[in-house]
């Protein structure tokens, strides 16, 4: 921190004494120079909210919602680009959404009753004990 500040501090020094040394055109020429910077910078950062916040809106079309940290990395200075970044990204989403979706599906489907899946009900309705009988009935409700 105290490197970053002095660092600064003889940046802004710099600057005074280049000033100091300038003639009176000089100087106005280099604050012109500086505010047209300025500007162009904050013409940037308007644009680049701009986009964002279009690219923001064609994700939520989707149903999309990314932080501002993910979305500005897709996002550039340029229309086209931009598009084809938020539609590239969509696609690589969803599809990733479907491949985990896949995944978690994946596996053994439950298993009916314990022994082996061929109940009846005429088989539950056989059972002599009436606890056994209604946690028979419990277990396979589809049945009834």
């Amino acid at each position: 921190m105290i490197t970053a500040a002095l660092s600064q501090l003889q940046t802004e020094q710099t600057e005074a004494q280049k000033l100091e040394n300038m003639t009176g055109q000089e100087r106005a020429e280099y604050e012109r120079y500086s505010y047209k910077k300025q500007l162009d910078d904050l013409k940037k950062q308007v644009e680049t909210a701009r986009m964002q916040r279009t690219a923001r809106n064609m994700l939520a079309e989707k149903g999309i919602h990314l932080p501002d940290e993910l979305l500005s990395s897709i996002v550039t200075a340029e229309a086209d680009t931009t598009k084809q970044n938020v539609e590239q990204f969509s696609t690589l989403f969803e599809r990733a959404v479907e491949d985990a979706v896949k995944q978690r599906l994946k596996g053994e489907p439950p298993k009916r009753g314990k022994s082996g899946g061929t109940l009846t009900k005429a088989d539950i309705m056989k059972e002599k004990d009436p606890l056994k009988q209604q946690k028979m009935i419990q277990e396979h409700m589809d049945l009834f």
